[in-house]
């Protein structure tokens, strides 16, 4: 008798999970893990289908290791992390209504001071700028990072898109 082979024996597939899954191997609820899987320190999502995102499970399962045991508590980040902020403002010499949208990306000790620096490039690029107001701010990942600002240095940076991956 021949065996047939199964799919999965003809095409292996990473061993993905979602984010019940995640909160399982975290031991966490899943409204916690929600939340988790939006810090910058956790890793990306390999895909994200209708039902939400995937995540390859061999990296959710070192992510828990490199977690402190529970009641622990988990020494806060030093030194400046990566912001993605996007500021919006009004140009009088513009006669366009809508406003003027900057993508900033860098390095601050805080978001106060992540909002001062994207504030202050807007002004440099914008001198005639009023109403100068943070639109959205994220803190990311140095790669997220490194990849923003190479959409924004090629003129190919979709702020819809980057804003709508909550993270």
């Amino acid at each position: 008798m021949t065996d047939i082979a199964t799919p999965t024996s003809r095409w292996p597939a990473p061993e993905m999970c979602g984010l019940t899954e995640v909160a399982e191997i975290l031991g966490v609820s899943r409204q916690r893990a929600s939340q988790i899987v939006k810090s910058p320190e956790f890793p990306d999502p390999v895909q994200v289908i209708a039902a939400g995102s995937l995540w390859a499970q061999p990296e959710v399962k070192l992510y828990a290791e490199s977690l402190p045991p529970a009641g622990q508590r988990r020494p806060g980040p030093t030194g400046p992390r990566w912001y993605y902020i996007e500021v919006a403002y009004h140009d009088p010499t513009d006669p366009r209504p809508a406003p003027g949208f900057v993508a900033w990306v860098g390095q601050a000790a805080n978001n106060t001071a992540a909002d001062t620096e994207a504030a202050e490039e807007t002004r440099r690029l914008h001198p005639h700028a009023t109403r100068i107001e943070t639109w959205a701010s994220r803190v990311v990942s140095e790669t997220k990072a490194r990849r923003l600002q190479a959409d924004i240095t090629a003129g190919t940076l979709d702020p819809d898109w980057w804003l709508n991956q909550g993270r």
